[in-house]
């Protein structure tokens, strides 16, 4: 657990430095995107770093394939190397509210929480 100033997932996003390192969009692009996915219903961040965000929707829009969509544009990780296509990550969307985001600065792929494989 972390404890810094400021409230709300902007600052959370801001403290966490969340945005993908080298490969990913920047901290101010994640806070701008969550600031737009907030508008679509109120969010918890669950989970934030530099390289993953988990963020959960308390309530699921009713366009869940624009959603995914979106999702998929910002992150293409997302679905390339987690949920395999875009209907799936709509399902999810729709069941959990779940949104998982990585950026792979070390070029494994694996996401977060995931086990690595010991080679």
């Amino acid at each position: 657990v972390v404890v810094g100033p400021g409230s709300g997932h902007a600052a959370i996003l801001r403290l966490a430095r969340c945005g993908g390192g080298k490969t990913g969009p920047g901290t101010e692009a994640v806070v701008a995107k969550g600031a737009a996915w907030s508008r679509l219903s109120p969010l918890d961040v669950f989970h934030a770093e530099t390289e993953s965000l988990e963020l959960f929707l308390a309530k699921i829009p009713p366009d869940v394939e624009a959603l995914a969509k979106d999702v998929f544009a910002f992150c293409p990780e997302t679905v390339s190397r987690g949920c395999g296509s875009l209907a799936i990550l709509a399902k999810q969307l729709g069941e959990t509210g779940r949104i998982l985001l990585w950026w792979d600065s070390a070029g494994t792929g694996d996401q977060p929480g995931k086990a690595r494989e010991m080679r």
